[in-house]
């Protein structure tokens, strides 16, 4: 993992499990820009962003974020003074780090965020408490698979290993878009025409008033 990486490079005056705090602070930042700035955005554009979307952006994310830290990797075996897998710290600079996180925080923000909303939202009004637990079930199983890759997080395979995630990643996400594609149309039909201000709200219900009245005339 990015810890046991960060063990390898120059963290200067800092532990290496410290620099894992940039995902959080990360996510934390831009969660507000995405809400008030980035979303709001592409709702003015008339651009529909649904969750499906989201979710397969989240997944190349991770991708990117996998792909970097492979070739960070790379950088740490090649560099001096200790180029024979050793665990000791090398010259390399721990900000080489900072990438990796902005991708797995930008997964954050684009998948998992996406995915509890989509779970809620879609779930039976008795039922969302279950599904909505369903959906944690998910970061168990990852954990669970975190400890069936143990054998091969070692050196020198940890190029390979986080060449091979960023490809399943990257795999996932295109699978998991080609699958539910389909209800990326039926979300847009449903929000399409949902209006964006009070204004437009006010004078279609007065539309629908008028046509009402007409009807019954």
């Amino acid at each position: 993992n990015l810890i046991s990486q960060a063990a390898q490079m120059n963290t200067g005056p800092l532990p290496n499990d410290v620099i894992n705090n940039i995902d959080p602070l990360i996510t934390i930042l831009l969660v507000p820009i995405f809400n008030k700035l980035f979303y709001p955005l592409l709702r003015k554009l008339k651009i529909n962003f649904h969750s499906i979307s989201r979710i397969t952006v989240g997944f190349y994310m991770v991708s990117f974020g996998m792909a970097w830290t492979a070739f960070v990797q790379a950088k740490i075996y090649q560099t001096n003074p200790n180029f024979d897998f050793s665990i000791q710290s090398n010259n390399l600079s721990a900000a080489w780090q900072i990438p990796s996180y902005c991708f797995s925080a930008l997964s954050h923000i684009f998948a998992s965020i996406s995915a509890l909303e989509y779970a809620y939202v879609n779930a039976p009004s008795n039922m969302k408490s279950v599904v909505t637990s369903v959906y944690f079930i998910t970061h168990a199983i990852s954990s669970a698979l975190g400890f069936v890759l143990l054998p091969v997080t070692v050196d020198p395979k940890l190029t390979w290993m986080y060449t091979a995630l960023a490809c399943v990643a990257f795999i996932a996400g295109t699978l998991f878009f080609l699958c539910f594609r389909r209800r990326c149309v039926s979300v847009h039909v449903e929000t399409v025409d949902v209006p964006d201000s009070i204004e437009e709200q006010t004078e279609q219900r007065i539309a629908c008033a008028r046509s009402i009245s007409i009807v019954e005339d």
